[in-house]
């Protein structure tokens, strides 16, 4: 493992020690029915849990949006990562 890799793995893992304060997106795609859709969802680090997510046929910011308004509780403090490739994104 290089420096670089070590530290930032020990920084990530030190903000991961309490409940909403890091979250992660994934966006992928499911065939349902001969047609492509689109998930989008939020994890806790922390514990693994699901905060959000949203389904739909079109892989647009909405479907973020939908994915991030589905939250049942705030995440103002939060960091997020995502896989989520802008320029992807229409």
């Amino acid at each position: 493992m290089t420096r670089a890799r070590r530290t930032f793995s020990t920084e990530f893992k030190s903000q991961m020690v309490q409940p909403l304060h890091v979250l992660v997106s994934d966006l992928t795609y499911v065939r349902v029915a001969e047609k492509w859709n689109y998930i989008c969802l939020f994890v806790d680090l922390f514990n693994r849990e699901m905060m959000g997510y949203s389904a739909g046929a079109n892989k647009d910011h909405q479907l973020v949006m939908r994915a991030l308004a589905s939250f049942q509780q705030t995440c103002k403090k939060s960091l997020f990562f995502t896989q989520i490739v802008a320029k992807r994104i229409r």
